[in-house]
């Protein structure tokens, strides 16, 4: 019961927040094109504030998955991670993606969130909320075109 209490919740969580950046935003369903630059050079409005930490690249399903993570994992708060994606070489907006994050084991953690594709960078906005307690070696988990390629990357710590 308390994880499907935890699970509403994150749920909710995720879309109070889905309006980081207007209309621009992924649905489940696909990713929108789009993105404009803010007064803070910011792609859609987002503050991508913090230390970027490289957590590398791997290939699934004949994609190339590349993950930056901005910023340190604090517990409970959002953390955002530039996600590219190739397939054959080439970045492409038509490629749907969702973020996850979960303990090592890949168990427990937070709902899939759509990435928002930023043509200015060729590549996915991912938004994610932590869980609410860390307990170290937690994973984000990027998933492309539901199933066809999945990939984990530990999240950097401070």
């Amino acid at each position: 019961m308390k994880r499907l209490s935890f699970l509403i919740m994150t749920a909710l969580a995720c879309l109070a927040l889905a309006g980081c950046g207007g209309g621009n935003n992924a649905t489940a369903g696909g990713n929108s094109g789009g993105g404009s630059a803010n007064s803070d050079g910011e792609s859609g409005g987002h503050n991508h504030a913090g230390e970027e930490h490289d957590l590398g690249k791997k290939s699934d399903g004949g994609f190339d998955v590349e993950v930056t993570q901005i910023g340190d994992p604090k517990a409970g708060a959002e953390l955002v991670f530039e996600v590219k994606v190739l397939k054959d070489g080439k970045a492409s907006g038509d490629i749907n993606i969702t973020a996850s994050i979960t303990d090592k084991d890949g168990k427990g953690g937070t709902a899939p969130k759509g990435g928002e594709w930023v043509e200015e960078e060729q590549g996915y906005d991912c938004h994610c909320m932590m869980p609410k307690e860390l307990k170290g070696g937690e994973m984000i988990w990027i998933d492309v075109n539901h199933g066809e390629a999945k990939v984990g990357f530990e999240l950097a710590k401070e």
